[in-house]
């Protein structure tokens, strides 16, 4: 069973290398039929030709789970897509605040928005399947020179951390004081506190955009 043997070993390196850890379960499947073949008396050959059926099923998975490539404020990288519900996801990464953001794809309005921070996106599909996203100029961001943040210390004390915190507290503060202010918190609430919350939350992301332009 040498060569069945191979055969494994050559599958197992080809799920590896396509990054796709899912598929090496799917080893040991292969692996049972194999046995089963040896079991009964079959010859090598045999067993490998018993194991086409296997193989074939196994690449219907492969090109059920397609590789499209993201680009992103000049970074480059792959997004896998998941079926859900009849309907493909790519997960994007938001450039104001680095949240993971599962976005439809085909994109069916062309725009989005990360739901942490509220930054606005473009979204764009090319003829080879290929998804770029381009970050998108909001006139919410674009307040008077009075209001820019001009120090380290206004930042630390808006995002409520000590000068000295690394970039994990601090990203998780900015985290917290976002989701405080967040829309959906405040909706209920009156016309006075939704503009206080808006306020604030337009405060804290430049806190943070401004500590990320320092560094």
């Amino acid at each position: 069973m040498a060569l069945v043997s191979q055969l494994l070993l050559i599958w197992l390196l080809f799920a590896l290398e396509l990054r796709e850890l899912t598929l090496i379960p799917l080893v040991s499947i292969i692996a049972l039929q194999a046995k089963r073949c040896r079991d009964i008396g079959w010859s090598p050959w045999l067993a490998v030709i018993a194991l086409i059926p296997v193989i074939d099923v196994v690449f219907m998975i492969i090109v059920g789970i397609p590789k499209s490539r993201v680009t992103y404020q000049g970074y480059d990288f792959h997004a896998t897509g998941h079926a859900l519900n009849n309907r493909r996801f790519r997960i994007i990464e938001c450039a104001n605040c680095q949240t993971k953001i599962r976005v439809a794809f085909p994109p069916p309005a062309g725009v989005g928005k990360c739901p942490l921070c509220r930054h606005h996106f473009l979204l764009k599909v090319d003829e080879y399947g290929n998804l770029t996203v381009y970050s998108q100029g909001d006139a919410d961001y674009r307040e008077s020179d009075s209001n820019e943040i001009v120090s380290l210390e206004e930042v630390f004390m808006i995002l409520g951390v000590k000068g000295n915190s690394d970039q994990l507290t601090i990203r998780k503060a900015y985290k917290e004081k976002m989701s405080q202010y967040h829309p959906d918190k405040v909706s209920q609430l009156g016309v006075e506190i939704r503009e206080l919350a808006d306020r604030k939350s337009k405060q804290i992301n430049k806190a943070y955009r401004f500590l990320r332009q320092t560094n």
